[in-house]
């Protein structure tokens, strides 16, 4: 897991659509989407159901995304 996979699963979450997150982060759609496929390796679970073209969080990834917030918060207080 690294941090760049982390933003791009944050990203992804906020925005609820693959290309959005990538215009978010300045990187192309597949880049986002490898980016996930590698956190979801990475954490040993799947994070979205893949229904029709998109992508649905499962339940694992609403608590991991929470969890999530709560670093970021932290990191941008230290930008400050």
């Amino acid at each position: 897991m690294n941090l760049r996979q982390v933003e791009a699963f944050q990203a992804l979450m906020e925005t609820q659509s693959v290309t959005k997150a990538g215009k978010l982060l300045f990187i192309s759609q597949p880049a986002v989407s490898r980016l996930i496929a590698d956190f979801e390796e990475a954490v040993g679970f799947k994070l979205f159901e893949r229904r029709k073209g998109r992508l649905y969080p499962t339940a694992e990834a609403k608590l991991l995304h929470k969890e999530g917030e709560k670093a970021f918060i932290g990191l941008k207080q230290l930008e400050k």
